[in-house]
């Protein structure tokens, strides 16, 4: 502990805004230390030590919270593509390639800190056995669809389960698009305007409705829609089925992850332009 505190001390650049991975780094061994600590017979020597950890942890968090109040306020001010923007672009130029899978990382840190979204006090209904839980789609996948998509003013994107709303919110934030969210759910709906509201983003709404019984011809202006498999087996089908519809009218892109992404690439109405990998978000255009 002491060697670790001794290291995190001397590096005044882990309070540099633009730190925030090293930042949770650092917090995540903190924790880990403070919870091995926590119910153990304590010296004098490991009592100051500990004190120094929750000091400094104490810090972090502080650095933290003023990053995530000014990324607030500069979306809060129309200006969401230079606040978030920039950490997009940090994300694609590490000279690494983004992880696959559903793994979380310090950008999901980052998104919460700033999203503020507030998680129903009480589950949710499963709705039925070809439902699937909700989980958000980690941060990392978001910000590399959104900078391959290339969303204008005349794009509009649908989520299809939306659940709290991270993909249509980011997206909003972040481009020109008009982002829909349908979702079952009306706790996370409304956790997720409620998030709307208090950024001032307005070119995000919300439905409440089943995605399966959904009409998508009133939705006729989508240009993209997204799915992280909010479903599988009919549902899956009828779902797909509706797109196929949507298709026939007028060019369309389908972002996908997970399992539902290895049905998407057996479409034949479909084509990708590069090996769709089920663990990476795979972008299909609809054929001419």
């Amino acid at each position: 502990m002491e060697a670790l505190l001794h290291r995190c001390e001397g590096q005044s650049a882990l309070f540099d805004p633009l730190h925030f991975a090293e930042r949770i780094a650092a917090l995540d061994r903190l924790e880990v230390i403070l919870d091995l600590a926590e119910g153990t017979d304590e010296t004098t020597n490991d009592k100051a030590l500990l004190g120094r950890a929750q000091a400094l942890t104490s810090q972090l968090q502080a650095a933290n919270n003023a990053l995530f109040v000014e990324l607030r306020s500069e979306i809060q001010s129309g200006n969401g593509h230079a606040a978030l923007g920039r950490w997009i672009s940090a994300s694609q130029d590490q000279g690494t390639e983004i992880k696959p899978g559903l793994s979380y990382d310090w950008r999901d840190d980052l998104v919460t800190g700033i999203l503020e979204l507030e998680e129903p006090d009480s589950p949710p209904v499963h709705p039925g056995g070809e439902m699937v839980f909700y989980q958000p789609t980690p941060a990392r996948h978001i910000f590399e669809m959104l900078s391959s998509l290339n969303l204008g003013a005349d794009d509009v994107l649908i989520d299809l389960g939306s659940g709290l709303g991270h993909v249509p919110l980011l997206a909003a934030i972040t481009t020109p698009a008009q982002c829909i969210g349908i979702e079952l759910e009306p706790a996370y709906i409304e956790s997720a305007r409620r998030c709307a509201t208090d950024l001032g983003v307005s070119n995000v709404d919300f439905v409440t409705e089943d995605v399966s019984q959904a009409d998508l011809s009133n939705l006729s202006r989508a240009t993209v829609f997204y799915l992280y498999t909010p479903f599988t087996g009919t549902l899956l089908t009828t779902v797909l089925g509706k797109l196929r519809d949507q298709a026939l009218c007028r060019s369309i892109r389908i972002a996908a992850f997970g399992p539902c992404v290895e049905a998407l690439a057996a479409k034949e109405w479909l084509e990708t332009q590069s090996p769709s990998q089920s663990e990476r978000i795979a972008v299909f255009f609809s054929r001419g």
